[in-house]
């Protein structure tokens, strides 16, 4: 059932089971999408094709956000959503996608799963800060998509294995230490 738009609404909103999806809301559906679809094309080998899904993940994770404010229409569903999506695209895709670069390698597989799991705790993190907290000038560690560009950005320069390994590790440090980073 669509809602019907009041007169100061762009958007229709969908309620259905007990709550409500935004037109925004679908957008992330788009990033969560974009990071199952990079699982899938890097178990099949498929990297470049894996990467470009995580790019264009980045860019639903980019406009939901902001239309969700510029509309008026974030939600606690919405921003649950959004750090659900956010874990499997920027958390676990790039995490698949070391291993699928260094089958067999236990540090890389050690490396990744620790990168995952700390993009899933920082993404906990911020949901539990109360708004205030979070429209600050700066972040306290950096955001899970940046950590996911740094990781996917070093895999195009040819490596040893443990260096990715470190780079994932250092990435997961640095999302969830308390480190000031500046909001762009």
């Amino acid at each position: 059932m669509v809602k019907k738009l009041k007169k100061n609404e762009s958007f229709p909103v969908i309620t259905k089971a007990g709550f409500e999806i935004t037109f925004p809301d679908l957008i992330t559906a788009l990033n969560l999408c974009a990071g199952i679809a990079a699982i899938f094309s890097a178990i099949k080998g498929e990297i470049t094709v894996a990467i470009v899904l995580v790019a264009a993940g980045m860019l639903f994770d980019y406009f939901d956000g902001k239309i969700a404010r510029a509309y008026n229409l974030a939600h606690d569903f919405g921003r649950e959503l959004d750090s659900l999506a956010d874990v499997v695209t920027f958390g676990v895709a790039p995490g698949v996608i070391l291993l699928t670069l260094y089958p067999g390698d236990d540090l890389v597989l050690a490396a990744a799963a620790i990168y995952a799991v700390a993009a899933a705790f920082r993404l906990a993190r911020f949901n539990l800060l109360k708004t205030g907290e979070t429209v600050g000038k700066s972040y306290a560690g950096i955001p899970v998509p940046v950590a996911a560009f740094v990781l996917l950005a070093v895999t195009f320069i040819p490596l040893q294995q443990w260096v990715f390994a470190l780079v994932a590790l250092l990435m997961a440090a640095l999302m969830v230490s308390t480190i000031k980073v500046p909001k762009w």
